[in-house]
């Protein structure tokens, strides 16, 4: 799972996209959200456990959505990682496994996703009109 974007809708919206990939088959499934906040991301995860089904382990980077957040809040990145695992394990008991800090080559297989999306979204930015519609009336891609 990672963050990615933000998209332009507007001159003053933006939007991020989720992707979450199943790391045996390489199937992905992308989400957008409003903003990098965790409330967007569980929201997002919630949209997606709705359509797909509830996983056993989502691994992902501390990218720069969780540093920001933390500093946000005034809280260390390492505890910032720890709520937001504590909220997703109460939730739905899924079990959250953050890549260290300083290894983006752990992510390497969502990340070559994410370049591939980008690429495809600048080749048909007509897709963009699909951001426009509320989160829980739209999807991207099944």
């Amino acid at each position: 799972m990672d963050h990615f974007g933000p998209f332009a809708i507007s001159r003053k919206r933006k939007r991020w996209g989720l992707i979450f990939m199943c790391l045996t088959t390489r199937a992905i499934h992308l989400e957008d959200c409003l903003s990098t906040n965790a409330e967007s991301l569980l929201l997002a995860l919630e949209r997606f456990i709705q359509r797909r089904g509830k996983p056993t382990i989502i691994h992902s980077d501390q990218g720069t959505s969780f540093i920001k957040a933390a500093r946000e809040q005034e809280k260390s990145t390492k505890a910032l990682a720890t709520e937001l695992e504590r909220a997703v394990q109460d939730r739905y008991r899924i079990d959250v496994k953050f890549n260290p800090p300083g290894a983006p080559h752990w992510g390497g297989s969502w990340e070559r996703m994410i370049r591939e999306i980008k690429k495809f979204w600048c080749l048909r930015s007509n897709l963009l009109r699909a951001f426009t519609k509320k989160p829980s009336e739209r999807c991207l891609f099944v």
